[in-house]
């Protein structure tokens, strides 16, 4: 029985399960005599149950450091004299376990009576018996599937916990594409193993139902975990275009300037290479292909617009001062072809001067 609770504990061990309990395990030993000692009894039960636990361990390659067996159990001992020898005395011992184990209801006045029909000779047959009666008055499967209903949900939350611990513990956000999808694929199928080792001997069919629900749950959480990501690469994205439009102003800086219908294609161009790889790095991470970017995407979009607006706005007085420029320098200007004339001109205007200013 003790291999059989230890193994059934170990199986379902998880370090983190912090509403794991101590069980409570009651050894009775019968046909006690009151000459032996009883310390040495239970050191030698204690023994041979330590014993079991670590072979237990060792063949489900558990640390027995990290798992110890007082973590797991509480032994407790007890002795009944010999029925027949000391019927009055086992009476009575057999009386004070069952007062100790009785238990009362809220609703309930009465306290639960004694259990009197166990027989402490041939339990197996007793216990097949017993069953017999169940299965003619209950529906094992409808009850099986009934339990698993109850107990799914609560491995599902196991399971959930266990894929939050790994995605902190596990996840990097600014981790590389190929990275960041390895261990997110990685958290996925140990959350789905988990659920599946604690489920293990329950219905299949109610197993395998709850446990789409639980896919559905940690694809959530890996979702989450992957617009953090995205976020991460649209920054860099962002970076990446600021640094190249600088670069693009020094290449046309102090002179000559560069028109709007030249400058505006390179920007262009500029935003569509950046998108193009926050796209492919954001695609290459995604986990489930239903997962989408084209809010990120539309985010970087506008958030790259606001970054060149002051410099768009730059231009257009720039544009202005050009096309004033272009204005000026297209009006043509006379050739001087009539030289001798210009000269006469220039004679008779400053004999002219000359006598205005004698004349006074």
């Amino acid at each position: 029985m003790i291999s059989n609770v230890c193994r059934t504990l170990l199986e379902r061990y998880d370090a983190h399960d912090s509403q794991r309990t101590r069980v409570n395990v009651l050894y009775v030993i019968r046909d006690w005599d009151e000459t032996a000692n009883l310390e040495s009894a239970c050191a030698a039960i204690t023994r041979a149950a330590l014993a079991v636990w670590g072979d237990i361990s060792s063949e489900l390659e558990i640390d027995t450091e990290s798992t110890p067996f007082h973590e797991f159990f509480r032994l407790d001992f007890a002795t009944l004299p010999h029925k027949i020898l000391d019927p009055t005395a086992y009476t009575s011992q057999v009386a004070a376990l069952a007062e100790r184990y009785s238990s009362q209801t809220a609703d309930s006045a009465e306290e639960s009576a004694p259990r009197n029909d166990v027989p402490l000779q041939d339990v197996y047959e007793h216990m097949r018996r017993v069953w017999t009666i169940v299965r003619g008055r209950v529906n094992i499967s409808d009850e099986r599937r009934s339990l698993a209903d109850r107990v799914c949900p609560v491995f599902i939350e196991s399971a959930l916990q266990f894929a939050k611990r790994c995605i902190k513990e596990k996840i990097d956000v600014e981790a590389k594409a190929d990275d960041f999808k390895a261990s997110s694929s990685q958290t996925q199928n140990e959350a789905m193993e988990h659920y599946d080792r604690l489920a293990a001997l329950y219905d299949p069919d109610i197993r395998q139902k709850h446990r789409v629900t639980l896919a559905g749950a940690v694809d959530m959480v890996l979702l989450k975990c992957y617009l953090h990501h995205v976020k991460s690469l649209r920054t860099i994205a962002l970076s990446e275009f600021k640094q190249r439009v600088t670069a693009l102003q020094r290449t046309i800086l102090p002179m000559p300037p560069m028109p709007s219908k030249i400058l505006f294609p390179k920007l262009d161009e500029l935003k569509g290479d950046c998108l193009k790889v926050f796209r492919e790095l954001a695609i290459a991470a995604r986990l489930n292909e239903q997962w989408t970017i084209e809010e990120q995407a539309a985010a970087l979009e506008l958030t790259m617009d606001d970054a060149i607006a002051p410099l768009k706005s730059q231009q257009a007085a720039i544009d202005l001062s050009m096309e004033r420029s272009a204005a000026i320098f297209s009006r043509p200007i006379a050739p001087l072809t009539d030289i001798p004339k210009m000269i006469s001109d220039s004679a008779g205007w400053g004999r002219m001067v000359a006598s205005a200013i004698w004349g006074r």
